[in-house]
């Protein structure tokens, strides 16, 4: 009996020590690691003059609430070393620009870094959702993104080529929350014989407006940060409004793929528990 309860005290123990580690590892080491997820993009719609060429994509940085200059430098040298050859980046610079002050000081922080980024096919970007909290805000963060010669789509598309006349095509949406989320405007003379990226914040704008999918090869997003806290086999502690549906990993939607980043920064608590700090690296692969 004794040898029961011994044992049933030490394997409570063990648990309370396993819930331990992860929580302490969430919190000193999780949020400032940067994890790098591998995908290949394959078909014969991309061109042979962009075969190996990689696209490199980070969102949520959540500038001052937790995120600080040392560590998005670091996060930053990570991602360097990915040598991407198009830079995406997929909204949400600061947090809670609607309590707080519009910060120059920051501001000049988070361009001294993100201007040091080199692409060199091109670096380009979506706003968030706290990017577009007013008109005012949306302006200055354009302006500082533009700065840091990116290149923010909003409701529009572009070529990217090598060189060459082929091309594939990048098109950028605006947030389902807080932006002016427009098909029209963003598929104009979008054609289904070309491969087709879309990048917007919120995933869930796929299900939440009439999006032809039969345009798309694959789309990318962020918002969500993975939940931050994610429970093994169940899923994000909690879920926000905009990636209710699609919330983190990789999903297919019909003939589409899906890429629901966690991002790199951390919003309410700073922690992180099976849910990375992530970076995606693409590599494009002409399928003869």
């Amino acid at each position: 009996m004794l040898h029961k309860i011994l044992k049933t005290i030490l394997c409570i123990l063990v648990l309370i020590l396993i819930g331990l580690s992860i929580f302490f590892y969430g919190i000193y080491f999780a949020v400032d690691h940067t994890k790098i997820n591998f995908e290949t993009l394959s078909s014969e719609k991309i061109p042979v003059s962009l075969d190996g060429k990689r696209i490199v994509y980070f969102s949520d940085i959540k500038y001052k609430e937790f995120m600080n200059k040392e560590r998005l430098e670091k996060i930053m040298k990570d991602l360097e070393q990915t040598h991407p050859d198009i830079l995406i980046f997929g909204g949400d610079v600061f947090s809670n620009l609607a309590d707080t002050p519009f910060d120059s000081k920051d501001v000049e922080e988070v361009k001294s870094i993100l201007k040091n980024l080199d692409a060199p096919l091109g670096k380009f970007a979506v706003l968030g959702d706290e990017d577009c909290i007013s008109s005012d805000i949306k302006k200055k963060i354009s302006q500082m993104l533009y700065d840091c010669d990116f290149e923010v789509l909003d409701n529009q598309n572009l070529k990217i080529r090598n060189g060459e006349k082929e091309s594939i095509s990048l098109i950028g949406i605006e947030p389902l929350i807080n932006g002016n989320p427009n098909m029209d405007s963003a598929f104009k003379n979008i054609s289904e014989d070309e491969y087709n990226i879309l990048i917007t914040h919120c995933p869930d704008l796929i299900t939440s407006n009439e999006i032809n999918l039969n345009y798309l090869d694959t789309i990318i997003s962020g918002h969500s940060l993975g939940g931050q806290i994610r429970i093994p086999l169940l899923g994000p502690l909690t879920k926000i409004e905009g990636a209710q549906d699609y919330d983190h990993g990789k999903y297919t939607i019909n003939n589409s793929t899906l890429y629901v980043s966690n991002g790199i920064g951390t919003t309410g608590m700073d922690i992180r528990i099976f849910s990375p700090v992530e970076v995606l690296v693409f590599t494009l692969e002409h399928k003869a």
